[in-house]
């Protein structure tokens, strides 16, 4: 069976002082589902290599709202939001070592276990089925940094609102792709799959490693609006906003780009870009 538990709570505080109305508002999210077929992240297909997805969402959440006059009213928000997931850690098969398996593991020879916390059954991919530890699980952790600030004052028939917003965006991402080897037997040899692995003789088999990634991003916003009441059932609004949405970039440049005319270094005879 398919499992989840997802635990919830928040708290909010409110306090009336000489610097407005404050309030604070903090939120939680926990959450762990076990997935007992997880293809999704490239895992078994039959029952024993089940795998976890993890996660856990907050929101701090700081405002204050103060009367400057008569008329006049500015409000303040400050906030943070992480969101932390681990999405199909494995959890069943693993403690089970290559070599027992009768794989040749080492630095100098067969399969280097990269990621030894999920070594475990082996990773086969069969036409029909798909068995052992998955292995495309990753570990992602995002964060958004907020701040808002508008002021409203009415003047006779208009109301004028004005303030502008900004917020940070991280996206850090820790694959584990395919850290410890995936076989694919689809009967090349014998012309059945199942032959073929009595045999030890796959089609294939694939090992990489991933590197960690970390995307940013930024926004700033300002704007500016007036209702006008021009009668008791007309109410006319206008107003400006502008945006400024920067591209996304990777902390330490590893975004594959496009330069024109670039020459490769690795391939110094291909053609130019």
């Amino acid at each position: 069976s398919q499992t989840v538990r997802d635990d919830k709570g928040s708290v909010r505080v409110d306090l009336n002082s000489r610097l407005g109305q404050l309030s604070g508002y903090y939120f939680l999210d926990d959450y762990r589902l076990d997935n007992p077929y997880p293809g999704t992240v490239a895992g078994a297909s039959i029952p024993g290599f089940d795998a976890l997805t993890i996660g856990r969402a907050q929101l701090f959440s700081l405002g204050d709202t103060k009367v400057l006059g008569v008329n006049t009213v500015n409000e303040f928000h400050v906030g943070y939001l992480r969101n932390a997931n681990i999405i199909g850690q494995p959890k069943g098969g693993l403690g089970v070592s290559l070599a027992s398996q009768g794989f040749a593991s080492g630095a100098d020879s067969g399969i280097y276990v990269q990621a030894p916390q999920f070594e475990g059954v082996e990773n086969i991919t069969f036409p029909t089925f798909v068995m052992g530890v998955p292995i495309t699980n990753l570990t992602q952790v995002n964060n958004t940094w907020d701040m808002s600030d508008g002021i409203s004052r009415a003047m006779g028939s208009h109301t004028l609102k004005f303030g502008g917003q900004f917020h940070a965006d991280e996206v850090n991402e820790h694959p584990n792709a395919t850290f410890n080897g995936t076989f694919n037997i689809n009967g090349t040899e014998t012309g059945n799959p199942y032959a073929d692995f009595l045999l030890g003789t796959p089609s294939n088999f694939t090992q990489s490693s991933g590197q960690p990634f970390y995307l940013r991003n930024r926004y700033f916003g300002l704007y500016a609006q007036d209702s006008w009441r021009m009668r008791n059932n007309l109410t006319i609004n206008a107003g400006l906003r502008w945006d400024v949405i920067m591209p996304w970039w990777e902390k330490f440049n590893q975004i594959q780009t496009y330069i024109p005319g670039a020459q490769s270094t690795l391939y110094p005879g291909a053609p130019p870009d």
